[in-house]
């Protein structure tokens, strides 16, 4: 198994004319952005996300970025000729200037409100002027990673996915409405498989040249993934795409299984990849030469807000009764039932006895920032660290046979009225 078709890596570095509000996970308006970007000049050309192109949006958990401030984001763009790649490469950069400088007839999000001041190829860590030439991925780099992990054949990897997997479950195994790869779902040689089914696709190898890999030839060891619930589309329509992101851990037993994994990495797995979706790196590798950068850190004082609009905007806040707009007809539903409100609840004592691993993970998930995760899970209480586990803070409080309920902003305990 050879790579046969270079992957190239770009990054886009902007500076915001004036603030800029962002959504904490910027992938639909970004996707936006290249849509009309793919134009080029040429303000009337059809609007559309090129071919082959997989965004990168790092910036997770940001929500405004003010004026004079940088903000980046990138692609991965799949190309057999590397100078048609460069020519779409500089006329998407291009497109990117013409909306930086100028609001199009059709609004778009971030529309001529930003200065395009870098493009980087991200494989020779190069910035790259109009016409310069981008290096594809090289096959020797692919086969180096390949040689690194079969040298450890028999220990288990950890495959880290950095942006939702959206991978629909088989139709006997979607469980209580869940319809895709979870934290407690997932069927690891499907994932092979759906990694495999890629290859060809992006060219990486000749399309029909292997049977499917059977599940004997990978088998789950762990599975730490975490659903995100993500929201798009205009206020008033709102549409819903989650996915599940975090880690799993794998035992491969098949040396062209473990190959396919890697490449895998470059061309991603799952649905609405050019949404920026189904990427993952194999941590045994270290970190991703190639990565986009964000150009900066989430600010400490974004991050109570930030995991506050993923918590409003997840199907556990809206189905529990917890969110914002819910609130109020779970308060009147506990009452008329029965219930009778006590003292402002106290998470902390629940808090304390979740395994610290899971807390982990679930803040590296929402606040998409290994550095801000470990700052808010060792730092004193705040509502970053509440909003990604109210759901296991529920389930605690309802084991005591008491319910939670929110008031405002404020969060109340009841019990039963006793007779």
């Amino acid at each position: 198994m050879t790579a046969g078709m270079p992957h190239f890596r770009v990054r886009w570095l902007l500076r915001a004319k004036a603030q800029l509000a962002l959504h904490p996970r910027q992938n639909a308006i970004l996707y936006a952005l290249l849509c009309d970007a793919a134009r080029g000049q040429t303000p009337d050309g059809p609007y559309h996300m090129p071919e082959g192109l997989l965004l990168d949006a790092p910036e997770t958990g940001r929500l405004t970025v003010d004026g004079g401030e940088h903000f980046a984001f990138g692609a991965t763009l799949i190309e057999a000729d590397p100078a048609q790649a460069t020519r779409r490469l500089h006329r998407l950069s291009l497109g990117l200037m013409r909306l930086g400088s100028t609001v199009p007839k059709v609004p778009v999000a971030l529309g001529g409100n930003f200065d395009l001041i870098e493009v980087r190829d991200l494989v020779s860590g190069l910035p790259r002027s109009p016409g310069d030439p981008f290096q594809p991925v090289s096959r020797s780099a692919l086969t180096q990673q390949i040689e690194r992990l079969l040298a450890r054949a028999d220990k288990p990897l950890t495959l880290r996915f950095l942006s939702p997997l959206r991978l629909e479950l088989p139709g006997d195994s979607a469980i209580d409405g869940h319809r895709f790869a979870d934290g407690g779902k997932l069927i690891v040689g499907q994932l092979l498989r759906a990694v495999q089914k890629r290859l060809p696709a992006a060219g990486l190898i000749p399309v029909g040249n292997e049977t499917p890999f059977d599940d004997s030839a990978i088998e789950l060891i762990e599975n730490r993934l975490t659903w995100l619930d993500l929201e798009y589309g205009q206020r008033d329509h709102r549409k819903s795409l989650g996915g599940a992101l975090g880690r799993i851990c794998v035992l491969v037993k098949n040396p062209l299984a473990l190959a396919a994994l890697v490449l895998g990495q470059y061309t991603r797995v799952g649905r609405n990849l050019r949404f920026g979706f189904g990427a993952y790196r194999i941590e045994e590798l270290g970190p991703d030469p190639t990565e986009c950068e964000r150009a900066t850190a989430t600010p400490k004082e974004q991050f109570d807000s930030a995991c506050e609009v993923l918590f409003e905007t997840s199907s556990f806040a809206r189905n529990s009764g917890l969110s914002w707009k819910m609130a109020p007809h779970r308060l009147a539903n506990l009452r008329r039932e029965g219930w009778v409100a006590g003292r402002a609840a106290d998470f902390e004592p629940i808090l304390a006895t979740l395994p610290s691993r899971l807390v982990r993970d679930r803040l590296e998930v929402w606040l998409g920032d290994d550095a801000a995760a470990e700052a808010v899970r060792s730092g004193p209480s705040s509502w970053a660290r509440i909003w990604p586990l109210l759901d296991l803070i529920m389930a605690g409080i309802h084991r005591s046979g008491a319910q939670l309920a929110r008031n405002g902003r404020e969060f109340v305990t009841f019990n039963r009225r006793v007779p």
